[in-house]
């Protein structure tokens, strides 16, 4: 057996790389917007003709790093140098994903580690798709965090599922989030009736007129043509096993550009969108720096939903409810000792309790909720 030369895969790789972030690349404008609309396309054409110095060798590393950190500190823009022959410019935006989601239905996926913004990211496009599409409902599955229960306490729009299955199709278009899917629920050994039907879904996407958005921990074990026909995809941080698994499931060209994910925060991730030639637009892929920029309202439920978590984990429903309302009372009023929280839930809400009963109950809900006043 003729084995295949290790030079013969670098040009492999080397070609993947050119097709795939270079000649399939799409860089529109409206990725610029922070800078003055005078110096757009020069700015554009001063990008794509250091990116194609380096790539033919005119240019050295130490050059390519040194104009590169010099577009970043003056326009804001990041960059990634891949080997000796690539380097690429990722303009930063807050609303591209927001916007090509938007165009048809489609499928994103958000993959990163626990703790990267996944969460904070899906729910944010959700909610802000929600906004914008008609007539639209939201369906969140596997809602483990209680997110989407305490926001659906004031938006009908938003209903609770129970499992992971697709909704029911009435005509209406839907938003569709699978929150936080891990490979027990979406893998190749999940069930495969319930596999069956979220492939379905994702090859039916136009016709049910559904907005798919996938919350995923372990791209690696992710159902393959879940995958697939996940079209659009943010990468999040990774901790370095995850990183790896995940470079040895997408293509070659993506492999060293997935590694500028090592060092985002929560707020940022690799965008990677494919764009469809619509009229004057010219089609191809667009790669750019995702930030989230979620509002501060969504970013306070999220931390009241954490802390309403913790006190979950209480094994007495009634107790569970005596700290629910005296999370209510500290929040309303932060300063309320034991002695006015008593007297504030015999008033309210008809309960009895010692001080001294309603001192430990103050103390246990700080401990739970990470509460750091002694009041």
């Amino acid at each position: 057996m003729k084995m295949k030369s290790y030079y013969t895969y670098l040009s492999q790789e080397k070609r993947s790389i050119d097709f795939l972030l270079y000649k399939s690349r799409y860089l529109p404008e409206h990725l610029f917007k922070n800078i003055p609309s005078e110096h757009r396309a020069d700015l554009m054409n001063m990008l794509i003709l250091i990116e194609d110095l380096f790539r033919s060798h005119q240019i050295s590393k130490e050059k390519a790093r040194n104009y590169g950190e010099y577009i970043r500190q003056t326009f804001n823009i990041e960059y990634e140098i891949l080997d000796d022959n690539h380097i690429i410019f990722l303009p930063r935006s807050s609303d591209a994903v927001l916007k090509y989601f938007l165009e048809e239905p489609t499928v994103i996926g958000f993959i990163g580690s626990r703790g990267s913004g996944k969460t904070i990211s899906a729910w944010w496009l959700a909610l802000q798709a929600l906004e914008k599409i008609e007539n639209a409902t939201l369906h969140v599955y596997n809602d483990v965090d209680g997110l989407g229960a305490l926001l659906a306490e004031e938006n009908r729009r938003i209903k609770i599922e129970k499992e992971a299955r697709v909704p029911p199709y009435d005509g209406l278009p839907k938003i569709v989030l699978y929150n936080e899917m891990e490979e027990s629920q979406m893998g190749k050994r999940a069930m495969s009736s319930r596999n069956i039907e979220l492939n379905i879904q994702a090859f039916r996407i136009r016709h049910r007129k559904a907005w798919i958005i996938q919350n995923i921990i372990t791209y690696s074990g992710f159902e393959s043509i879940l995958r697939q026909t996940t079209t659009m995809k943010v990468f999040k941080w990774m901790d370095p096993e995850l990183l790896e698994t995940t470079k040895s499931n997408v293509p070659k060209g993506w492999k060293k550009l997935l590694e500028i994910c090592s060092f985002f925060d929560v707020n940022e991730g690799l965008a990677i969108i494919p764009v469809k030639k619509r009229g004057n637009r010219k089609g191809g892929n667009i790669y750019c720096i995702h930030e989230t920029n979620p509002p501060e309202w969504l970013l306070k439920k999220h931390r009241q939903a954490d802390k309403d978590k913790h006190l979950l984990m209480v094994e007495s429903e009634k107790e569970r409810e005596y700290l629910k309302i005296i999370g209510e009372i500290k929040a309303r009023d932060p300063r309320a000792k034991a002695p006015d929280v008593q007297v504030i839930m015999k008033e309210k809400y008809g309960i009895e309790l010692s001080v001294r009963r309603v001192r430990d109950l103050v103390r246990k809900w700080k401990i739970l909720t990470g509460y750091e006043d002694e009041g």
